[in-house]
């Protein structure tokens, strides 16, 4: 009977040493943020503005990708702002220009995201002639 005895002492002992580490400072956040945000200093914004000359056909918006990845959509001459995006150096291009619309600016452009604060803003200009954009065709 003293050793069963002896035993659960030293696992109630070795347990509540365990339990005592695991408390050494409660006050240090572990693991992701509760709410999944990423963690400070990991990401940053991107700022892109899409001018535009002249009036794009149909709905006129742009579609943007960051990295190849879709996005969403903007308006031809406003701002968008992407926020939490990861620290680093990415790519931000503009897709589905109206047919009579074609982007005069470097794209897709690079753009670097720096920690917590917006990055230097990526501006695309786009230019849309009149008419339909498309010479020679028939409008049936």
């Amino acid at each position: 009977m003293r050793k069963t005895t002896y035993h659960i002492a030293v696992v109630f002992a070795g347990l509540g040493v365990l339990l005592s580490l695991g408390c050494g400072d409660s006050t240090r956040a572990v693991g992701p943020a509760p709410t999944g945000e990423p963690a400070a200093g990991t990401t940053g914004k991107i700022v892109i503005t899409a001018t535009s000359e002249g009036v794009p056909l149909g709905s006129g918006d742009y579609e943007i990708s960051v990295d190849q990845k879709y996005f969403g959509r903007m308006a031809p001459n406003t701002t968008v702002t992407i926020a939490r995006q990861p620290v680093g150096r990415h790519a931000v291009a503009l897709s589905v220009i109206a047919r009579n619309c074609r982007v005069t600016s470097d794209n897709p452009q690079p753009v670097d995201v720096i920690a917590d604060q917006a990055s230097t803003p990526v501006i695309f200009s786009v230019s849309c002639e009149p008419g339909d954009g498309c010479p020679g065709c028939w409008d049936y």
